[in-house]
């Protein structure tokens, strides 16, 4: 089982609907809904237009993925300041399960070093490879 299938598994055990639709202002999103009947759910809706590889749709789910596992939402009423606090918590999250510090440390020991060879290596982009780099060295993303 790949890791893409795993995570699209793992939404589906935490309750969490998964689709597709053309979106505008971002490759994904997630929506939080409750239902008097069977409680809280979720909804994570991913434009297949601007996902470009399975990596890349990896990389996108998870980070939504993300926003549920520390209830990191945010809604037009947040000013830039508080959404940008919001999103740093899901990044952590995902920075911490799709490149796990010990391991990271464990490639540079090996004398992986270059953040694109590191993203290569953990099958991430190099954005975010270079967000987890910085988060790790520094206790916080910048």
């Amino acid at each position: 089982m790949t890791g893409l299938e795993r995570l699209y598994r793992y939404a589906e055990e935490n309750r969490v609907l998964v689709g597709t639709e053309r979106l505008q202002f971002a490759p994904a999103i997630t929506i939080r809904d409750n239902d008097k009947q069977d409680g809280e759910y979720y909804y994570v809706v991913i434009d297949p237009r601007q996902i470009k590889s399975a990596s890349t749709e990896r990389e996108t789910l998870m980070h939504e993925l993300s926003h549920i596992a520390v209830g990191a939402f945010y809604t037009n009423q947040h000013d830039l300041r508080a959404r940008r606090k919001i999103e740093n918590r899901a990044l952590r999250w995902q920075i911490e399960h799709l490149i796990p510090k010990d391991q990271l440390m464990k490639a540079v020991a090996k004398g992986y070093t270059e953040p694109w060879e590191l993203a290569e290596l953990f099958d991430v982009s190099q954005d975010l490879m270079e967000k987890a780099m910085f988060y790790y060295q520094n206790g916080y993303i910048g």
